[in-house]
C-alpha cells in the first residue's frame, strides 16, 4: 500500500471514484503508516481511528449507490489538523496545561469545509505551547522530530502536522500561520504549504484567537505533498463564514491560465537582517536559471526596509491584536503569578515553556512608546506599498524562507538564550541586521515569513530537494495580494523540475 499513501489527494480521489481502491482501504493505509512512524516521530497527538472507519465504510456503502460524478471532489480521502483548530471530539488545548481537558464541540469552518469536500479527518497534531515558537514542544504532548533527521526541529507552529505529512501520514494537511507557521515547518519537512492573502479564508473556530483587526494577519491553509493539491484545497477553504468579520470575498484565479514567460520574477537573495547559507543561495539561484529557461524576465531586488522585517511584524501584530493579550491566554487562574512560573522554571517545575513566559515577561515590562510602536506600522505599510507597486499585477518575488535548513533541537538552556536575546532585540531593532557583531537568535530568522503576514501577501512554500545533508531545501514564492494562484502556479512549474518533495527514507 506505499504507493497508495505516497500519492495526491487529487489522485486518491480519483482512484476512490474508480474503485481502484476503498476509502477504507485507504484509511488503514494511512493509520498503518501513522502507527509506524508516530511513536518517534511524536506528530499526531490525538487519533480519531475509530470514527474515521465508520466515516470510511459510510462512504464506501454510499459509493455503490452514487454515480461518482455527483460526489464531493476529495470522496473518502483522509487529511489531518492542527490542534490549534477544532475538531468535533478532539482536544483544543493548543499545548496549554490549564486546557487539558477543553475539547471542541464543533468543527471549525475549515475542518466543516473539508468534510463537506468529502475528507475524513484522521485526528489532530502537535503544536508548540500556544502556537508561538519555532519549535513543536509543550508541556502536554512533548516535542515532535523532524523525519529527515530526529535530532532535528520539524518547526513550529504547525509542525506536527508538516512531520506527519511528510511521513505520509495523512493525504494533506491544515494548518494556519501568522508569522511562518504553515512555511517555516513545510520548508523544514520537504513539503508544499500556501499561505493565502489576507482575508481569503476564515479563522473561525480557533485557539488561540485574535482579535478582528489581526485576523488578515493569520491565514488557515493547506500543507501538501504535491503541488496539485494547494489551489483546490485553497477553493475550498475560501470565502466569508458569518463568523470571522475579516474574511472577505475575493475571486480566485486559476494556475492553468498563467504563462510563466510573461511572469516577472524578482529575486530578493536576503532581507539583509540575517544571512542565508550557501547551500540555500545555491538552491535559489538554480531557480532563478530554471525561470530564465522559460522566458520568464528576472531582476535582482533590494529592499531597504525589509531590514526591520521582525520590528515592522512585531509592532503591527501588537497594535492589530492588542499589546497585552497574549498574557491574558496564559494566566490560568487567580494564583497565577509570572515571578513565580518563572522561579518554578529554573528548576523545572512550571507547566508552561520559556518561551511563552519570556513573551509574558516582554509584555510585562513593554515600555515602547506608542509612537513607536505606530511608526513601525507605518513603515510596514510603506513597505507593502514599494513591493505591491514592483510586483506588478503579474509579477512573483523568489526569497529565502529561512536563513538555513532545519536546525538541530534546542535545549532549554540554548532556549532561554535564544528567548532572552528576541526579547531584547524586539525593543532594539536597530541591533538586528547582518552587520551585527553576533549572531541573530533563531526565532528572528522567522522575520524571512513573518513579514508576509502583516503585508497580508500570498505566499506558497515549495520544496527544492535535499542538501548534502539529507535536509531539505526549499524557497517562498511570494506575490500581491489575489495572486494567490500565480504563487501556486510558479510552485507546480518548480515541482515539475526540482521534484518536489521525497520521501524520508526511513519511513517511506
Amino acid at each position: 500500500m506505499t504507493r497508495w499513501i505516497q500519492q495526491s489527494a487529487t489522485a486518491l480521489a480519483a482512484a476512490i471514484r474508480k474503485r481502484e481502491i476503498s476509502s477504507r482501504q485507504l484509511l488503514e493505509a494511512y493509520i498503518s503508516q501513522i502507527e509506524r512512524v508516530n511513536p518517534q516521530l511524536h506528530a499526531l497527538v490525538k487519533d480519531r481511528f475509530n470514527e474515521a472507519r465508520q466515516e470510511a465504510d459510510q462512504a464506501d456503502q454510499q459509493l455503490q449507490a452514487m454515480a461518482p460524478e455527483t460526489l464531493p471532489p476529495f470522496y473518502g480521502v483522509p487529511f489531518s489538523v492542527k490542534e490549534t483548530i477544532r475538531v468535533k471530539g478532539m482536544p483544543n488545548s493548543a499545548g496549554l496545561v490549564a486546557r487539558k481537558d477543553v475539547v471542541a464541540t464543533e468543527d471549525a469552518t475549515v475542518v466543516s469545509r473539508m468534510r463537506k469536500a468529502g475528507f475524513i479527518p484522521l485526528g489532530v497534531t502537535n503544536i508548540p505551547e500556544l502556537a508561538m515558537w519555532m519549535e513543536t514542544f509543550n508541556p502536554l504532548y512533548g516535542r515532535t522530530h523532524n523525519p529527515y533527521d530526529l535530532r532535528r526541529t520539524a518547526g513550529g507552529s504547525s509542525g506536527g502536522e508538516a512531520a506527519l505529512i511528510t511521513a505520509c501520514g495523512a493525504a494533506v494537511g491544515i494548518g494556519n500561520d501568522i508569522g511562518g507557521s504553515l512555511r517555516m515547518p513545510a520548508f523544514f519537512n520537504g513539503i508544499f504549504a500556501h499561505k493565502a492573502t489576507g482575508g481569503l479564508i476564515p479563522n473561525g473556530g480557533q485557539f488561540p484567537p485574535v482579535a478582528e483587526a489581526a485576523s488578515p494577519f493569520l491565514s488557515v491553509g493547506p500543507l501538501t505533498r504535491h503541488a496539485e493539491d494547494l489551489m483546490p484545497l485553497v477553493k475550498i477553504l475560501a470565502g466569508p463564514d458569518g463568523i470571522d468579520q475579516a474574511c472577505r470575498p475575493m475571486s480566485i484565479g486559476d494556475p492553468k491560465t498563467v504563462r510563466l514567460h510573461s511572469v516577472q520574477v524578482i529575486n530578493v537573495r536576503s532581507n539583509g537582517s540575517v544571512a542565508v547559507v550557501s547551500d540555500l543561495q545555491r538552491s535559489q539561484q538554480a531557480v532563478v536559471d530554471y525561470l530564465r529557461t522559460l522566458g520568464a524576465g528576472v531582476v535582482e531586488r533590494n529592499f531597504e526596509r525589509l531590514r526591520q522585517s521582525f520590528f515592522v511584524w512585531n509592532n503591527m501584530v501588537a497594535i492589530a491584536n492588542g499589546r497585552k493579550a497574549f498574557s491574558a491566554l496564559v494566566r490560568s487562574g487567580k494564583g497565577w503569578r509570572l515571578s513565580r512560573e518563572l522561579m518554578k522554571s529554573m528548576v523545572g517545575r512550571s507547566n508552561h515553556t520559556l518561551p511563552i513566559l519570556g513573551l509574558c515577561l516582554l509584555e510585562a515590562i513593554d515600555r515602547r512608546p506608542q509612537a513607536t510602536v505606530e511608526k513601525a506600522a507605518a513603515e510596514g505599510l510603506r513597505l507593502k506599498e514599494e513591493l505591491i507597486e514592483t510586483i506588478g499585477e503579474n509579477g512573483v518575488i523568489l526569497f529565502p524562507s529561512f536563513s538555513r535548513t532545519a536546525p538541530r533541537h534546542i535545549s532549554p538552556a540554548a532556549m532561554q538564550v535564544h528567548a532572552t536575546a528576541t526579547l531584547l532585540l524586539s525593543v532594539m531593532p536597530f541591533l538586528a541586521t547582518d552587520r551585527a557583531p553576533f549572531p541573530m537568535p533563531l526565532p528572528l530568522h522567522t522575520s524571512y515569513t513573518s513579514i508576509f503576514n502583516v503585508l497580508q501577501f500570498p505566499v506558497t512554500q515549495v520544496p527544492l530537494g535535499l542538501n548534502a545533508q539529507g535536509l531539505p531545501m526549499g524557497i517562498q514564492v511570494v506575490s500581491r495580494p489575489g495572486n494567490d494562484h500565480l504563487t501556486i502556479a510558479v510552485a507546480q512549474a518548480l515541482e515539475k523540475r526540482f521534484g518536489g518533495w521525497i520521501a524520508p527514507r526511513r519511513w517511506v
